[in-house]
Formats: C-alpha cells, sequence, structure tokens
C-alpha cells in the first residue's frame, strides 16, 4: 500500500526480528518490492544481506527473488552464502541457490569474473539427489546428472523417521 520506498521503510523492522518467520514473512515481502524501479536497487541490497540469515527459509525467499534477473553480483554473494545452505536440513535454500546460478549463468554466459568461476568450480558434487539433479540442469554441471549416490549415514534415517513420526501441533476440534 503507497509507494514502494514507503514499504520498503515499513518493512525494515521486520527483516530484522527475532523470529524466522517473521524475517522470512519480511523477505517474501521484500520480493513483490523487486520489481518496482524507484526501490528496485536497494531491495536487491537488501535480499543480498538476507544470504546471511540464519534461517534457511529466509535465505530461500532471497534467493527466489534473486533468481529473477539475477546478476553476478547476486550470483557472488549466494556462492558466499552457499556454505551456510550446505549445513541445513532442509534443502529449500540449496536448491534455491541453483535456481539463482542457473538463472545467472544463463544470462552471463562465460562471462564471468575469475573469483565467480573458481568459486564455482569450488563447490564440491552435491551428495543429496534431489539437489544434485537440479544442479545438473545447469549445463557447465551436466556431469553431475549421473544417478550415483552415496549412502547415508543410519542416523539421518532415524532421524527423518523421528521427525516424520513426531506429533505434531496439537489440534482442536470445536463443536458448536
Amino acid at each position: 500500500i503507497g509507494p514502494a520506498a514507503a514499504a520498503l521503510q515499513r518493512l525494515e523492522r521486520s527483516l530484522r526480528d527475532d523470529d524466522g518467520r517473521v524475517r522470512a514473512a519480511a523477505t517474501e515481502a521484500l520480493a513483490t518490492l523487486a520489481d518496482s524501479t524507484s526501490v528496485a536497487a536497494s531491495v536487491r541490497v537488501r535480499l543480498r544481506a538476507a544470504l546471511a540469515d540464519s534461517d534457511f527459509v529466509v535465505r530461500a525467499n532471497a534467493l527466489g527473488a534473486l533468481a529473477k534477473g539475477a546478476t553476478v553480483d547476486d550470483l557472488a554473494a549466494a556462492l558466499k552464502a552457499y556454505p551456510i545452505a550446505r549445513r541445513d536440513a532442509d534443502l529449500d535454500a540449496r536448491l534455491a541457490f541453483w535456481t539463482l546460478a542457473d538463472s545467472a549463468l544463463r544470462a552471463r554466459g562465460s562471462v564471468l569474473p575469475d573469483s565467480v568461476l573458481r568459486a564455482l568450480a569450488a563447490i564440491s558434487r552435491p551428495t543429496d539427489p534431489l539437489e544434485r539433479a537440479r544442479a545438473a540442469n545447469i549445463p557447465r554441471l551436466s556431469a553431475w546428472a549421473d544417478g550415483t549416490t552415496e549412502a547415508r549415514d543410519d542416523s539421518w534415517y532415524r532421524a527423518r523417521a523421528v521427525e516424520a513420526l513426531a506429533p505434531r501441533s496439537p489440534v482442536a476440534l470445536i463443536e458448536t
């Protein structure tokens, strides 16, 4: 509501909130301002800053927003943040990273700074098959497309089973 600059100003506090859910929602709202010419540059700067957030949803939202028309600066920021995503239990930020990388590489082709090319080359082949398949859609990483993967440790499967069997949020049935 109102001018984009005013909306951006209203989001500032929420982007720094202690609650990751609030920051994620604010980042998603921020993404809607990315096409507004008057604040586009400021929005992209804030989205790049969000790539260092501890919450994977915040990072995934920021990466998704930056993927649209990704620039070399966006790719460089995403490459710096990728090690954070590698430690996430969830894939969201890693998959969003590869979407951004694909967008930037398609737009720029092979005309990239050496630092970005080195950082891309330094990324090891993902062990997760979904992430590897997403990355393999990028022509320069198509060799990652094979179906082999290292087996995960039993503890990973046990942790997923515990998550799946964990009680969900309480459900209340209200009869009127």
